[in-house]
């Protein structure tokens, strides 16, 4: 018969605390997973968006869904995603409280080393916990603070500063997706989308200022603007459901890849779809050509006023 090694009173009390504080973790963090999916709390990210988001970096994750760093999650614990935090923390302390646990029963052994060693574990995952270890710089802010800059220098003359359109002769940008944002600006500097005012504004652009506008703007709240005619609107409704909802969403919010419709400019929205229905804009999906060729004037003028009224 194999001898079992000796196990000391430190280490049978470390494993009785570790077992009930992961026991009691994981039921927590199950149970809030579920309030999360079940949408028992108005999430901060969707679940049904999260695909969409999970192939960006962390700096860009964080700008497109508001997710705020270090101990900043506290503030969101009333939103069913950000509640299974509390889980996680749980999880997180497991292994913080069975070393101070074990550090009296060591002392009073005299092991002082192996007291030391297990107090300066609570400390170093009390300086890790505390962000005293974390990096000072993020990317994000400084993309954001240069699309600031570019804002407040370029756009905000047609745009708004926040996005919000400084007339109804420019499209608003708050809210916008912000891969679908970056691509616009992109086709605009190359010409594979026409505009004489857009053109030189998007050349003088880096790749890394399109998507940091994107994101900025992303970033901003899209207030409603009521729909101006409510008949009209209606039929609008209808025909969206129709046609539209498959590839831009029952609110009109888009995707990664196509646009938020919802509050957009409606003469704004009506000029793209005669522009595709007429196929002199070209740089997106063909699909927007076919059906938009299909709609009476009528028809562009119903889906852009429903549109409009959308948040």
């Amino acid at each position: 018969m194999g001898l079992r090694p000796a196990v000391s009173e430190e280490q049978k009390l470390y494993a009785r605390w570790l077992s009930v504080g992961a026991r009691a973790g994981l039921a927590v963090l199950s149970a809030c997973f579920l309030v999360y999916v079940l949408e028992l709390l108005e999430p901060q990210v969707p679940l049904r968006e999260l695909p969409a988001l999970w192939a960006h970096p962390v700096e860009h994750f964080r700008a497109l869904t508001g997710a705020p760093a270090g101990w900043g999650w506290i503030a969101l614990l009333g939103k069913g995603d950000y509640l299974s935090f509390v889980g996680i923390v749980m999880l997180g302390l497991v292994t913080l409280v069975c070393y101070a646990r074990i550090v009296p029963a060591l002392l009073k052994r005299g092991e002082r080393l192996q007291a030391a060693l297990a107090a300066a574990q609570v400390l170093v995952l009390l300086a890790a916990a505390s962000g005293l270890l974390a990096s000072p710089a993020r990317a994000d802010e400084v993309d954001l603070k240069r699309a600031q800059q570019i804002v407040s220098g370029r756009c905000f003359l047609c745009h708004g500063a926040q996005g919000e359109s400084a007339s109804e002769l420019y499209p608003r940008l708050a809210g916008q997706n912000p891969v679908y944002m970056a691509k616009q600006l992109a086709n605009f500097a190359t010409g594979e989308r026409k505009s004489t005012a857009m053109q030189p504004m998007a050349a003088g652009l880096t790749p890394q200022e399109r998507s940091a506008l994107g994101l900025y703007f992303s970033r901003q709240k899209s207030e409603p603007h009521p729909a101006a005619d409510a008949q009209l609107a209606a039929q609008g409704a209808r025909l969206y459901a129709d046609r539209c909802t498959a590839c831009h969403g029952g609110r009109g919010h888009g995707s990664e890849t196509l646009p938020r419709l919802a509050g957009q400019v409606a003469s704004y929205l009506a000029a793209q779809l005669r522009s595709f229905g007429a196929r002199s804009r070209t740089n997106d999906n063909a699909v927007m050509q076919g059906i938009a060729a299909q709609m009476t004037e009528q028809d562009i003028r119903a889906v852009a006023e429903y549109l409009s009224g959308l948040d």
